[in-house]
């Protein structure tokens, strides 16, 4: 028979009472690894079982500061995770962070010519030069469209949909977008007006182009600084003439139209 001191209420002693259950069952317990804290939370949230409940003694324990389970675990692998994750992050965030797309100036050159005042009748194809640069990792795709006119009419239009200007393309190395336009798609009552031109001095003929440009990449869409300028042809060689060509100093009207005049136009 168990014996025990009776108090005067009737209870036994403080002394007596039974055994609780010690703070921390196990030391494998308080030093859990990784792995165990990821399979709890498992069973608990996913298949729905509790994990395993430790009773509450009401006993305060004192852990030394030399303790080993104060002190922190994988500390130099945490570390080196931490960096290398930020190293990545940064070098991510420069090769993806979106730069503006820029066009610079047009080139234009005559690619056919031909003109028949007999027969009424004229070709002409110009190639377009258009440097893009794209300070982009990423490749970008460019449409638009480029138009030529002659005086206030349409003479050719092309349509861009299936180009890519390739990643770092650069002022140093610019992607360059090369398009053929065929300018004879003008009515017939100018027709007459390039004849006239191009058989009378200074026999040239001067067309407006104008281009709206636009580029995708890195899924979102920028709209390029459209192209409104001016292009001089000769009629005698098929060449371009600079705007800021000019004929030499010591030359009169009369000398130069004699110098053109000798060269004959091309007919058909």
């Amino acid at each position: 028979m168990e014996s025990y001191t009776r108090l005067a209420d009737g209870g036994r002693s403080q002394d007596t009472q039974p055994a609780f259950t010690p703070p921390f069952s196990s030391e494998y317990d308080q030093r859990r690894s990784i792995t165990a804290m990821l399979r709890n939370w498992w069973t608990e949230h996913i298949r729905g079982t509790p994990a395993k409940q430790y009773p509450v003694s009401g006993y305060l324990t004192l852990i030394p500061l030399s303790d080993e389970r104060l002190k922190p675990r994988r500390t130099k692998l945490l570390v080196g995770g931490l960096m290398l994750f930020a190293i990545l992050a940064a070098v991510g965030v420069y090769l993806l962070v979106p730069r503006g797309i820029s066009v610079g100036e047009i080139q234009l050159q005559s690619d056919h010519m031909s003109w028949n005042t007999t027969r009424g009748t004229y070709q002409l194809k110009l190639l377009a030069k258009i440097p893009i640069y794209n300070p982009n990792y990423v490749k970008a795709h460019i449409k638009g469209s480029l138009k030529l006119l002659f005086y206030d009419t349409e003479a050719g239009q092309t349509e861009i949909q299936q180009v890519f200007a390739r990643p770092r393309a650069l002022a140093s190395n610019p992607y360059m977008l090369e398009l053929v336009v065929d300018a004879s798609n003008v009515p017939s009552k100018y027709i007459l007006t390039i004849l006239s031109e191009c058989a009378t001095f200074p026999r040239r003929l001067i067309f407006f182009v104008k281009g709206n440009f636009g580029a995708q990449f890195m899924g979102q869409t920028q709209s390029l600084p459209p192209i409104d300028t001016y292009f001089m042809i000769d009629c005698i060689n098929g060449g371009s003439v600079p705007p800021a060509a000019h004929r030499p100093c010591y030359m009169n009207d009369n000398e130069l139209k004699t110098i053109t005049d000798t060269v004959p136009p091309v007919i058909l």
